[in-house]
Parts: C-alpha cells; structure tokens; sequence
C-alpha cells in the first residue's frame, strides 16, 4: 500500500490546472513497475471527481451537466457520445426516481455482497428496467438502436474498462468504462465476476426476453443479444 499526493511535484505531461474538468470523465490511470524503472504495467483507472456541487454551480446554465443525479444523491460522471449523453458509471439505486423501493426480486448486487455494489453498480431485471422509473430524473434507458449508434462510433474495446479481467481487449477510448460485472441469473446465482457482462437495453424482443449488448474477454468486440431472459439482473447506463 502507498499513498500519493495529486496535484504537487513537477508535471511531466500537461498541468494540473489545466484538467479540462467541464467533460465530466476525467480519469486517473494507474501504472506502476515493481522493479522501480519504466516498464510500466497498467493496474486500472478511477474516475478523477471535482467537487460536484461546486462544479454543477458554476455549470449550472449548461445543459447537461457533466453528472447525472440519481434518487440517492449520487453523482455520475457522464460523457457525450454521438448526440447522446451516457452515463460513465452502472446505476446502483434501490429505489426508483419517484421514491418507492425496488422490489427485491428486481434488484440484486452481485454475490449478494454489498461491498460489489461501491465496485460495480447493481443488477436490474427488465421489470425494473422497463418501469420508465429506474434513471434519474431526464434520464432513460437506451434502446437498442441507441446501442448500434454507440457501437458504430466505438468498437467494444474502447468502451471497456482498463481492468485486468478484459486480459489486454481494452482500451477505453471512449471513456465508456465498462467493467466485467457479471450477471445474476434471477434465482439467487451470480455469474462471470471478472470475465463478462451484458447491459440492458430498452428494447423488447418477447414477452420473455429483451434486448441486451455483451462484453467478453478475448475479443475487441461487443455483441446485441437477442436471448437474455427478463428475470435476469444485467448492469445498466442511462442517456439523455
């Protein structure tokens, strides 16, 4: 464990002061050799946060701003795709946009630990996907087609995370920052931590199954599937 201070010693590349704060995705890579030379090994990336209150004042005649604002008070990065505002984070509320709860059967955390919730967000069914409730407020839930116009700016790899788990299949060019989440499978079972995971879109298929986009290690791209059943729980991102 070690601990830096951001923002003093001298800059090798571009300064502090002048982190384009305004975009709403900066974020801080971490690289590090054990051997103490330059063969540097890219161990992850955080979202780099500005005081939101204080940032959304000062922005407050721009339109969006660069966080959403979800039921809890919880701020989101997001960043500007296209003509769409998504998202940067998965949505983790328990309780939809008008204050009632979530049921449980609708709602989950990944193994049932509260600690992969801070890590990754929360699990949705379609219901709650579906309930026009779940996204902050002017937010909603990408359709399908809104998915086919991300994927045609950005190939899979440049929507995932720098995490150890894509196994070299990433980039994050985009700043998307998707992680592989996993899946809960609707009946207390949780799948693919650290390998995979699908996000919902907001397009029916049947009375049974709906649309969803898939992430896999091993390949730079991103699928639409068309066979994921509604009862199971798939992170999910917001636009506007």
């Amino acid at each position: 464990m070690f601990s830096v201070i951001i923002g003093t010693g001298t800059p090798v590349i571009g300064s502090y002061e002048n982190v384009p704060w305004e975009l709403g995705s900066i974020r801080l890579k971490r690289e590090y050799d054990v051997e103490g030379g330059t063969n540097y090994v890219v161990t992850g990336e955080d979202f780099f946060y500005t005081i939101p209150y204080a940032h959304i004042a000062q922005k407050s005649l721009e339109a969006p701003p660069a966080y959403a604002i979800d039921i809890h008070g919880q701020f989101l990065p997001t960043l500007k795709i296209g003509s769409l505002y998504w998202t940067a984070t998965n949505l983790s509320v328990t309780h939809y946009r008008d204050g009632n709860s979530i049921p449980a059967a609708d709602v989950f955390v990944y193994g049932g630990s509260e600690a992969n919730a801070a890590k990754y967000g929360r699990l949705y069914s379609w219901t709650a996907v579906n309930s026009g409730k779940l996204c902050p407020v002017g937010w909603r839930i990408p359709t399908k087609e809104d998915w086919e116009s991300l994927l045609a700016a950005y190939p899979g790899k440049s929507l995932k995370a720098l995490a150890l788990g894509w196994t070299g299949n990433a980039d994050n060019a985009s700043g998307f920052s998707a992680l592989p989440v996993g899946i809960a499978d609707g009946t207390g079972g949780y799948d693919g931590e650290g390998g995979y995971t699908y996000f919902w879109t907001g397009t029916e298929v049947s009375a049974g199954v709906a649309w969803s986009v898939g992430f896999f290690p091993g390949t730079d791209d991103a699928i639409l599937d068309n066979n994921i059943d509604k009862s199971f729980g798939l992170p999910v991102r917001c636009v506007r």
